[in-house]
């Protein structure tokens, strides 16, 4: 099965170069990386020509111009950009584990998305990270985490690693698979099924209601969020506002009472 992970990214360019660290570092090399800018500055192009000059990562940018919010447009164009037939979403602020990757592969199922999971990172252990802690990965490292500001709380529960028990726990969560951009993944057909983002959607959680349309069309999501874990990097949201998350909230009771599968304004607007 051959895979594309697809990174939405805006004027993040040293959040960016920890979060692609990650996946030089991956344990199966066998996908491709395409970044969905929103309309990022000269700062993440140069970020990306390294990664592909010093450390040999295939990646193809998708940038559009900056014209506010608009993460639904940029994700049905780098959507559309992938070669793969299945797509693992991630954000430029996540940091994945060494073994992301092997995990969407092994755990990806037809007729299902995957929901997987993040550890939050605190302000202050975000802006220590070094190159040199992804690379040497220390980052998979519980104790190391928790020596250098992690939290202990039950959350660190997701970072065991033993296979066995990772299983075991995504089958004993009671937490339900939804889709949340950060880490979930699916087969690209699906994704067309429905006709992509919903376009009109700004910040607040547009990937939930699309996340209700897959589920509308025969999709439903299997949690694994003991498996596939990245480090979310902290940050602030300045986009972030209550009439937007309103209005997505309403459109999102509209698409499950409806049971509405296809947005009118998605990926087709790019065909």
């Amino acid at each position: 099965m051959n895979i594309s992970v697809i990174i939405t990214t805006y004027n993040q360019p040293r959040w960016l170069n920890l979060v692609l660290l990650g996946y030089v570092c991956q344990e199966d090399q066998d996908f491709e990386i395409v970044v969905a800018d929103d309309g990022s500055d000269e700062r993440t192009a140069a970020v990306i020509a390294k990664m592909r000059n010093t450390y040999g990562l295939k990646i193809e940018h998708i940038w559009h111009e900056d014209r506010g919010y608009r993460r639904s447009v940029i994700l049905n164009k780098a959507t559309l950009a992938a070669r793969s037939d299945y797509l693992i979403y991630t954000d430029g602020d996540c940091i994945p584990r060494s073994d992301f990757v092997c995990w969407h592969k092994k755990l990806a199922r037809k007729e299902h998305f995957l929901s997987a999971g993040h550890i939050p990172l605190p302000l202050e252990m975000s802006y220590r990270l070094t190159e040199e802690d992804i690379i040497k990965k220390r980052i998979n490292s519980i104790s190391w985490l928790l020596n250098n500001g992690l939290p202990f709380n039950r959350r660190v529960l997701r970072l065991i690693q033993n296979p066995g028990i990772v299983q075991l726990m995504n089958r004993l969560t009671i937490s339900k698979a939804t889709w949340n951009l950060g880490n979930v993944s699916t087969f690209k057909e699906y994704v067309l099924r429905v006709n992509g983002f919903d376009e009109t959607l700004k910040y607040g959680g547009a990937d939930r209601e699309f996340g209700e349309r897959l589920k509308n069309s025969g999709i439903f999501g299997i949690q694994i969020r003991y498996a596939a874990i990245t480090f979310h990097l902290h940050h602030n949201r300045p986009y972030k506002t209550k009439e937007g998350i309103q209005r997505i909230k309403e459109r999102r009771k509209e698409v499950i009472r409806r049971k509405i599968t296809v947005t009118s304004t998605g990926i087709n607007r790019h065909l």
